[in-house]
């Protein structure tokens, strides 16, 4: 168990229960939130978010245990962590020939005082410093446990009685394929025997979920796979994220209401138990002041049930878009620093006076927003992505955070941003032209085949306009990093490409300190014709051209890039990942600005916007 403060943005967007830490001596595994220290955790209202997730309504929002200085509170909030993986490697080894061998050994094989294994009595004893071994099994579904490495060297049988493991490599670089496990026995078998989906060599998966206890295990149908702890497909938190949006009707306010005192409401059961609550609850009849009971009853019923309000969108994104494209501010909120939305309209002659961007019909600057994302699961190997309206894919399994329902983790973060609106009817244009269509065919088919091969049968393409509104913000991000100066992974974008022409994109900056950031990005919307100019320039050319421009998502298989995109790499168009919403797939600068193999292909290509 580490005694160090984590960031409690990493506990939702990079290491919540079920992943694996490096720590100075051991390697760790987060705990279930039932192993959180629940009294140090936050409640946080987010009504529209709550009803995006599996059983919201029942769980709610809260944030990451909280360290709070206190001279009553010594200690600081646990947040429980177990050892794992429970094999070591001594780290020095012995040369035999061109490879170094080095022992294999067990958590109980240590001192448990020095953490060191001890070899001999007396003058002859020596202390072998150990790490943490860099192999453990997981499945697809999730699971994940040490290697039987006794059973592996000896193909699938138990000999105990060998004598020591050691796991011989060679040369410098790690690699798998010249890396073997040696028992004193003589057998010996290389880990190149556990790769790649679909191999059977580290047997079945026993369904194993040590996060959430020593017992917690599920059946599973699947094989174990060989993963390298410290790999980036060993553990993809499933985040979602809804913008707080204001609350401009008394349905909605009277929503945020309820969610804000439902510790005081959840076991009101009638409207006399609620008349009840209100007598002896002076904050609570203060807050519902002049609303009917049965109004209140009634929204304390949809609460319960999880059923969504009349007034509630679809979805998160429609909403989002709707409230981003059609409203401004009044000069009231823009003096409450309370408000979860503040925006401003930008006349298109300050920021385009030529006129070259006829299809960006909109500019908004978002004087001040908030951002709320919660953890919903997590899985290894391949991860689900959100569809273009924000919604949870189910494929592939998302393992649980806790054996009883616990509330999500959450995070309110708050910023500013600007949010681009596009004209539908030019883009809708460009949607139906034949050669648009042509590749979003090739770029639908090439994700068809790679969710054949992993198995998920419900896999829909966001479509040509997601892709290309995506490419966009990517483009813009990078550009906006070097215009005003923001750290590139600070930046994060929002894609709105849902039906009846909503299309636009949100690049936007947050921070979790309610200051938000400093408005430097919203002063960078008089300049936002020369970035996109810039941007779209920058983007037409790779450096990797022309291997980038003429990639073919599906040759993908042979190592020729990434199935999910079209032309896009680390040379032009890729982001930190704390940046994109999709993990950086579904890219393609083709749809976008037009590349040397496509020149007039792009929404944004030269002579088309």
């Amino acid at each position: 168990m580490s005694k160090d403060l984590m960031r409690l943005s990493q506990l939702v967007t990079s290491f919540g229960p079920g992943a694996m830490i490096d720590l100075p001596k051991w390697s760790v595994m987060i705990a279930g939130l039932d192993r959180w220290d629940r009294a140090a955790r936050r409640e946080v209202v987010e009504p529209r978010l709550v009803r995006r997730l599996p059983d919201g309504a029942n769980r709610g929002l809260a944030t990451p245990p909280i360290h709070e200085e206190s001279p009553y509170r010594r200690d600081a909030p646990k947040l429980q962590a177990i050892v794992f993986p429970t094999w070591f490697v001594t780290v020095e080894g012995e040369r035999v020939g061109e490879a170094t061998r080095r022992r294999l050994l067990r958590f109980g094989e240590l001192d448990q005082g020095t953490r060191r294994y001890v070899e001999g009595t007396g003058r002859n004893q020596r202390r072998w410093p150990v790490a943490p071994v860099r192999f453990v099994a997981a499945c697809e579904k999730g699971h994940v446990q040490d290697i039987d490495w006794r059973v592996f060297v000896h193909h699938g049988e138990r000999r105990d009685g060998c004598g020591p493991l050691w796991l011989e490599e060679r040369g410098a670089v790690g690699d798998l394929a010249e890396a073997k496990v040696v028992c004193a026995c003589g057998a010996e078998r290389p880990l190149y025997d556990a790769l790649g989906p679909g191999n059977k060599a580290l047997g079945p998966c026993r369904g194993r979920r040590p996060w959430l206890g020593p017992d917690a295990a599920e059946p599973c149908d699947k094989y174990l796979r060989l993963l390298v702890r410290t790999a980036s497909h060993a553990y993809f938190p499933i985040t979602v994220t809804a913008l707080s949006l204001p609350e401009d009707t008394p349905e909605k306010r009277l929503e945020r209401l309820v969610e804000e005192h439902w510790a005081d409401l959840q076991a009101v059961g009638s409207p006399e138990d609620l008349a009840s609550a209100f007598k002896y609850n002076a904050k609570l009849r203060q807050a519902f002041e002049g609303i009917e009971p049965g109004v209140i009853f009634a929204a304390i019923e949809r609460r319960r049930s999880g059923e969504p309000s009349a007034h509630a969108g679809p979805k998160l994104k429609p909403e989002e878009f709707a409230v981003l494209a059609t409203r401004q501010s009044t000069r009231e909120e823009r003096a409450n620093r309370k408000a979860p939305l503040v925006t401003e309209w930008l006349a298109r002659g300050a920021w385009d006076p030529d006129g070259r961007f006829s299809v960006v019909e909109q500019l908004v600057l978002v004087h001040r927003l908030r951002v709320v994302t919660a953890l919903a699961g997590f899985t290894r190997f391949d991860f689900p992505t959100a569809d273009k309206d924000g919604e949870l894919d189910s494929e592939p399994a998302i393992q649980a955070l806790s054996l009883d329902p616990e509330p999500y983790p959450a995070i309110k973060q708050f910023g500013e941003g600007l949010f681009l609106r596009f004209a539908a009817e030019p883009v809708d244009a460009w949607l139906d032209r034949p050669d648009v269509q042509a590749r979003a065919e090739v770029l639908t088919a090439a994700q068809r085949r790679w969710a054949q091969e992993r198995g998920l049968e419900r896999v829909v393409h966001p479509g040509p306009a997601f892709v290309a509104l995506h490419t966009i913000a990517h483009i813009l991000l990078a550009e906006i990093a070097l215009e005003g100066g923001y750290p590139l992974a600070s930046l994060h974008e929002r894609v709105y490409a849902g039906e009846g022409g909503a299309y636009g994109i949100l690049l936007y900056a947050a921070s979790l300190d309610l200051g938000g950031t400093l408005g430097g990005l919203v002063s960078l919307g008089p300049r936002m014709g020369v970035l996109l100019d810039r941007a779209i320039e920058r983007a037409r050319f790779c450096g990797n051209d022309p291997v980038c421009a003429e990639h073919d998502p599906l040759r993908s298989d042979k190592g020729a890039g990434n199935p999910l995109s079209g032309a896009a790499c680390h040379g032009c168009v890729l982001l930190p990942e704390p940046c994109c919403e999709t993990r950086n797939d579904f890219l393609d600068r083709a749809l976008a600005v037009g590349t040397l193999a496509h020149p007039r292909l792009g929404l944004l290509a030269p002579g088309t916007s």
